[in-house]
């Protein structure tokens, strides 16, 4: 699978995609034609963070070619000066629309510690997120990788995931059993959602920012979970549960 960020070398440029980050479709978007009557005329080269972390300073991400036949005219080191170039530009159009930072040091609510929030403000904010929670999940996941490419919206999902699904759902768990996984993936994905402030438009919804109200409850320290007829907020590190609200009564 390439990853982020890929290029595509040719003897006179460096080219890559705003929306995707497949050699294929760098290619097919810039019509480069790769293969010659005297071997490659454009090389795939990849330079990637160590361990995907997007938030390292470029000067630590790694070079590589990624095919085995190369063209004659092919001199690594301007090719890896060409691609460190180009970076930039990738860099400030993909990672530009994110909370860079975060995203890479991701917020676990469960840790947040500071005032509460005044009971009324809690459940409004509930009802907003149980009101839209359905859609959120596929248009969080489809909008960013409509916006920055798959590889990207992968290393981002794997921090915030990787970062929080461990303590948050062992003390959910816990709190009210297992019922509830659905909804805490649901609000992890919607919290990933939060971090991309230079998306605008979202699928699947009119709303502007649809993960509001989720965001808001998660830097102040909530967590929602919902097992099919209660929903819940739980806050501190064993998750106790500190509102309850049941739609049908």
């Amino acid at each position: 699978m390439c990853k982020a960020a890929s290029f595509m070398v040719t003897k006179d440029n460096v080219f890559w995609s705003e929306t995707s980050d497949s050699h294929l479709e760098i290619i097919k978007e810039h019509n480069i034609h790769v293969d010659g009557v005297r071997g490659p005329n454009a090389v795939s080269v990849e330079i990637s963070p160590p361990g995907g972390n997007l938030a390292l300073p470029l000067s630590r991400w790694i070079w590589k070619v990624d095919q085995d036949t190369l063209p004659d005219w092919w001199d690594a080191e301007d090719a890896e000066c060409g691609t460190r170039a180009a970076l930039r530009d990738w860099k400030k159009n993909k990672l530009g629309k994110l909370m860079l930072e975060e995203a890479f040091n991701p917020i676990n609510p469960l840790l947040v510690k500071g005032n509460s929030l005044p009971k009324k403000e809690q459940l409004k904010l509930l009802k907003d997120w149980a009101s839209v929670r359905g859609s959120v999940r596929g248009s969080v996941r489809d909008s960013v990788r409509a916006s920055v490419g798959n590889s990207v919206w992968e290393s981002v999902w794997e921090s915030v995931w990787a970062s929080v699904r461990d303590s948050v759902w062992e003390s959910v768990w816990e709190s009210v059993g297992d019922s509830v996984w659905e909804s805490v993936r649901a609000s992890v994905n919607a919290y990933n959602g939060s971090l991309w402030h230079g998306i605008t438009e979202w699928k699947y919804t009119d709303l502007e920012r649809p993960w509001d109200s989720l965001r808001k409850l998660w830097v102040n320290g909530y967590l929602p979970s919902h097992d099919g007829k209660t929903w819940r907020l739980h806050r501190g590190k064993n998750a106790k549960v500190v509102l309850q609200w049941n739609p049908s009564r």
